[in-house]
């Protein structure tokens, strides 16, 4: 009788934890993120003319974690990161034109210069549509690749806005992928010219 009642109550706190795993709501309302409700507001850059929705309580990410986490010259112009580490928000312009084909151009190059330089992650969606709050053409990817000490969940993706390419990355740990994504291409699709 006892091993029934200690079943049932794992099986209870195995239910009650379950919310941990999951993301509910939206950026432009409340969303819960792993069981906490997170806010996003406007945080508009490139002297005022893009606005895109972040976590409010996500901070620039200092300078010293940002040429090492993103070694290259290429890295995000704007990095927005949590406060503890582990998950990214970021964007760069790109001194591209603004259009539509350009945005193809650009995100099947991206695709395939990633691709070829780490053949050996894991790709697993592409898309390319049109983002039904802006009418601009979007391209993103996303793959899980191997990081100094864990696995890595990216999505990459570009759009056009305010008359130039931009080109927004997202990571966190592979593990809260079902988490993030979501998360991810919301912010990604909220990308529009500030008004």
């Amino acid at each position: 009788m006892k091993q029934d009642y200690e079943r049932e109550d794992e099986q209870f706190i195995k239910e009650a934890n379950e919310y941990k795993k999951e993301t509910r709501g939206s950026i432009y309302s409340n969303i819960f993120v792993k069981g906490e409700e997170m806010l996003f507001d406007k945080f508009i850059f490139e002297e005022d003319r893009i606005e895109v929705y972040l976590p409010v309580d996500f901070i620039d990410i200092p300078e010293p974690i940002k040429k090492y986490k993103y070694p290259s010259e290429g890295r995000p112009k704007y990095i927005k990161t949590h406060r503890l580490g582990g998950v990214d928000f970021g964007l760069n312009p790109l001194p591209l034109e603004g259009t539509d084909a350009m945005t193809k151009e650009v995100g099947e190059q991206m695709y395939q210069i990633t691709k070829n330089y780490k053949p050996y992650d894991l790709f697993l969606d592409k898309e390319s549509n049109i983002n039904e709050n802006t009418n601009k053409l979007v391209f993103w990817f996303d793959f899980i690749t191997r990081g100094i000490d864990a696995m890595i969940y990216n999505f990459m993706g570009v759009t056009s806005v305010a008359g130039k390419q931009l080109n927004f990355v997202f990571n966190c740990n592979a593990e809260e992928k079902d988490i993030w994504k979501p998360i991810a291409k919301e912010v990604f699709m909220s990308i529009k010219t500030y008004e």
